[in-house]
């Protein structure tokens, strides 16, 4: 007979307690297969210690017992004496963040391009990427003034001023936006002042 006993992150622990349909005699637990040192046991209970891989571990837990002091829902059980439990923890989930653009302005258009390991685009005048945590991105935004007079930009990184610029009529400045190690969403905002 199999249980399953699925363990999620570090410091889970299992004990006999859990387990009210059962009518247990005195028995010994044994972590008969660690995953690699995943798992731990000691008296009644079993521990999985974090997991910081992508992998998913698995060991098993070897629940030993005189045949005659087991039971089921008060009926004897005619199975040898050994119950193993398999033990699954699932791997490190690694986060994605966002970096999203919203063009605000009327009198400027803008045309972006990235380098870095993400997905999604940065087509049009609001976009977003997504990139796993760690990665970077160097974003390069084009600012074109198509109005007839000079006019001012500014550019607002996570909602702060960042930099910002006149253009004359038909002018063109190229804006880089670098990010490394990246560990939380941004935002990149333009607005017009004048």
């Amino acid at each position: 007979m199999e249980h399953n006993l699925l363990l999620m992150g570090g410091g889970n622990n299992w004990s006999s307690t859990s387990w009210g349909s059962w009518q247990t005699a005195s028995y010994t637990g044994t972590v008969d297969n660690t995953g690699g040192g995943a798992f731990s046991g000691s008296g009644n209970s079993v521990t999985a210690g974090a997991n910081s891989s992508t992998s998913s571990r698995s060991g098993n837990l070897r629940l030993s017992q005189t045949r005659s002091g087991i039971q089921e829902n008060g009926n004897s059980w005619p199975s040898p004496s050994n119950i193993n439990v398999p033990l699954n923890q699932s791997g490190y989930v690694i986060p994605n963040y966002t970096v999203t653009f919203d063009d605000n302005t009327y009198n400027f258009e803008t045309t972006t391009t990235a380098s870095g390991s993400f997905t999604g685009d940065t087509n049009g005048s609001s976009w977003e990427i997504t990139l796993e945590k760690g990665a970077t991105v160097v974003i390069n935004i084009e600012v074109t003034n198509f109005g007839t007079d000079s006019h001012t930009y500014q550019f607002y990184l996570d909602g702060d001023p960042d930099r910002g610029s006149v253009l004359a009529a038909g002018d063109t400045k190229m804006e880089v936006f670098s990010f490394s190690n990246i560990s939380s969403d941004r935002t990149i905002m333009l607005n017009q002042n004048n």
